[in-house]
């Protein structure tokens, strides 16, 4: 079953004009009037499918429950404001657990503003499961969505890829090594300013965040794409890591997923004012990594020069 194919089949259309964006991207957008627009997302972790008890404290599964979803309404370029949580409790989990992850979870909020205003706590008859929804809210910008991808420029990540895919198989094959990837897989970047700063520039077309990896991610982009590996960022932890177990680092980067950053299209005559006005902002590089033309839906990658062969597989959750 191919999960998006599945959500066309049985999700009805949208009547109701104030929704702006439905099912598609990774945030719903609902226009409010006065040019307020509400973006809401949702994101679920599951026991044995997310994560491991073996390997994840409560304390970081709070922050990895907020981080992903702060993530989508970071790529729409909101502000994060509102917070429903459902949590199931499996009876192995003790009260004394679940209060650390709300007290965390509850510090974490706080710290950005957020407003954790319901939710849902119920039984789980095996697993812990944990959803979050949020609500942002789009100020001194329009929200950026995934078509804008698809306009001709030049595609950019705000940072490292392939950390966290590298820190979860450190992780699942229970590696002494490999420490700050481990860290970057349990506890996400948070960067909500990040999306609003780039939103509220006006040189950004469109965005989306890389949770699924690159190589899954670029197929919402229904355009010619040119991706050149050599212009891909990579930690020294990464390439040490890679080089230590003979693996090689781009099968995390383009094939791995959870990187949290984003992905985002400018104009190739914006390029420069962007990189150097989001620098001066948060000292911190954009890295242009390909280009998007017009033309039939495809995926090209290059190594100095030289076409590879596209062996990454995009991911699906089904």
């Amino acid at each position: 079953m191919n999960e998006f194919d599945f959500l066309k089949k049985n999700l009805d259309d949208f009547t109701d004009t104030s929704i702006q964006v439905g099912v598609g991207d990774d945030c719903s957008v609902i226009d409010l009037g006065n040019g307020r627009n509400l973006v809401q997302c949702c994101d679920a972790l599951i026991e044995d499918v997310h994560f491991r008890l073996s390997y994840f404290s409560m304390e970081e599964l709070a922050h990895k429950v907020l981080a992903v979803n702060i993530s989508d309404i970071a790529a729409m370029g909101a502000v994060p404001r509102f917070a429903h949580l459902v949590v199931g409790k499996p009876d192995h989990l003790s009260e004394e657990h679940l209060s650390l992850f709300f007290r965390t979870l509850r510090d974490l909020c706080k710290q950005h503003s957020i407003s954790m205003i319901g939710g849902d706590l119920c039984k789980s008859p095996s697993h812990l499961f944990l959803s979050l929804h949020l609500t942002g809210e789009c100020v001194g910008a329009d929200p950026l969505l995934r078509s804008g991808l698809s306009d001709p420029g030049v595609l950019c990540v705000t940072g490292y890829l392939g950390d966290s895919s590298a820190g979860l198989y450190c992780l699942e094959n229970s590696l002494d090594i490999g420490g700050v990837l481990k860290e970057v897989n349990k506890r996400p970047l948070i960067n909500w300013e990040w999306g609003h700063w780039l939103a509220k520039s006006g040189l950004v077309q469109g965005m989306m965040d890389l949770s699924d990896g690159l190589a899954s991610d670029l197929h919402h982009i229904k355009s010619e794409l040119d991706i050149h590996l050599d212009a891909i960022p990579l930690s020294d932890s990464l390439v040490e890591f890679c080089e230590s177990q003979n693996l090689y680092p781009f099968d995390f980067a383009i094939g791995g997923g959870e990187d949290y950053q984003l992905l985002l299209n400018c104009k190739e005559s914006d390029l420069e004012k962007l990189k150097h006005g989001f620098l001066s902002q948060f000292s911190q590089e954009l890295f242009p990594i390909g280009k998007v033309t017009p033309g039939k839906k495809s995926i090209t990658y290059w190594l100095s020069g030289v076409k590879q062969d596209n062996t990454w597989k995009h991911f699906q959750h089904f």
